[in-house]
């Protein structure tokens, strides 16, 4: 599987899903169920070493965000390519979830402060270095 996933939190509060080459949808989908949890969770999806974007992205970026659980509060697209920057400020735009609960940034320290800055803290213990395992 080429997305990795992380808890950025000893609190578990923050998942962090990383993109790394190909992958597909339905993988997005079955990684985001960890997002599940009794207590706040904020997303980090970083696309940064991601490969090309499968196809009908626009509706399935959409519902990663207005599909999720909740307790899912803010989802924050880690991203450097211009094609995902604008499809997520364009659906911004015409969806209220997503201009409520999505941000973009470049950098997943970004993510991190963004989400510190929105929650009134800081975290202690940022990501981990090894992924979660089935």
């Amino acid at each position: 599987m080429s997305i990795q996933t992380y808890w950025g939190d000893t609190g578990q509060s923050i998942l962090l899903v990383s993109f790394e080459g190909a992958w597909v949808w339905d993988e997005v989908y079955f990684t985001l169920t960890r997002a599940e949890q009794p207590h706040r969770v904020d997303l980090i999806l970083d696309f940064r070493l991601s490969g090309r974007i499968p196809p009908h992205a626009a509706g399935h970026l959409r519902a990663l965000v207005e599909n999720q659980p909740t307790n899912v509060q803010l989802v924050v697209f880690v991203t450097t390519g211009q094609f995902m920057v604008v499809l997520l400020r364009a659906l911004m735009q015409v969806s209220g979830i997503l201009r409520h609960k999505a941000r973009t940034v470049s950098q997943v320290d970004d993510a991190l402060q963004l989400i510190e800055r929105e929650r009134g803290n800081s975290f202690q213990n940022h990501y981990r270095t090894q992924p979660l395992v089935d």
